[in-house]
């Protein structure tokens, strides 16, 4: 499934808040430290940690095919120098001149 779903149900004395979210398609807890769910005393607080998890999941490491952005430019920038001028946003790319070795 390719959509964002929630989900809050009764356990025991509390609530457990299960999130869904367009990259796995399972209902999985919010988990603690210690990788148990976290039980809420209350629904709007399970409710709240919810909004959170999903703003913080939303805002996150972007990807492109499955591929962190920013990896591939950094790769990039760390053969070639890059020459940042201060108070300048521009980018300078300094490439040395290499002869071709023949053997």
């Amino acid at each position: 499934m390719n959509d964002f779903d929630y989900e809050i149900e009764p356990k025991g004395n509390g609530f457990v808040a299960k999130m869904r979210t367009a990259r796995d398609g399972a209902m999985r807890p919010l988990v603690g430290k210690k990788g148990k769910p976290i039980v809420f005393v209350a629904r709007a607080a399970a409710a709240e940690a919810l909004l959170t998890n999903l703003c913080a999941f939303v805002n996150g490491h972007y990807e492109r095919d499955g591929e962190i952005a920013g990896h591939t430019a950094a790769a990039v920038n760390a053969v070639f120098r890059i020459v940042k001028q201060k108070g300048r946003t521009r980018q300078i790319t300094v490439v040395t001149n290499r002869r071709p070795v023949r053997g």
